[in-house]
């Protein structure tokens, strides 16, 4: 039997690009899934388990991580333009991948 390496941050296999055909998601979603993916390998998944491992206490909050999503206009996609948001078309769905990514490292 073959030698698999474990799943590892930087050698985890996504299935779910393999699972199905994404033909009714918005492109807009689509490529904010593939921004907030990307950020999400590099900023959160090198230290999730260091920040799941920390006792729950404001001293512990990882105020760099947010510090960077802010940066990257992540807490602007719930919201309209015209508010200071992205503007996204589909804001509920977008939310929800936005959630769905920042998630996957969370378990």
């Amino acid at each position: 039997m073959e030698n698999i390496p474990k799943n590892t941050p930087e050698k985890l296999h996504r299935n779910q690009p393999d699972l199905y055909h994404d033909l009714m998601t918005p492109d807009e979603v689509i490529s904010l899934r593939e921004e907030v993916r990307e950020f999400s390998d590099r900023e959160i998944a090198p230290r999730a388990q260091a920040i799941g491992a920390n006792k729950e206490a404001i001293e512990n909050f990882p105020h760099d991580v947010f510090k960077k999503m802010a940066d990257a206009g992540i807490f602007r996609i719930p919201f309209k333009e015209n508010v200071g948001g992205r503007g996204f078309q589909h804001a509920a769905t977008a939310t929800a991948v936005l959630i769905e990514e920042l998630a996957y490292y969370s378990n």
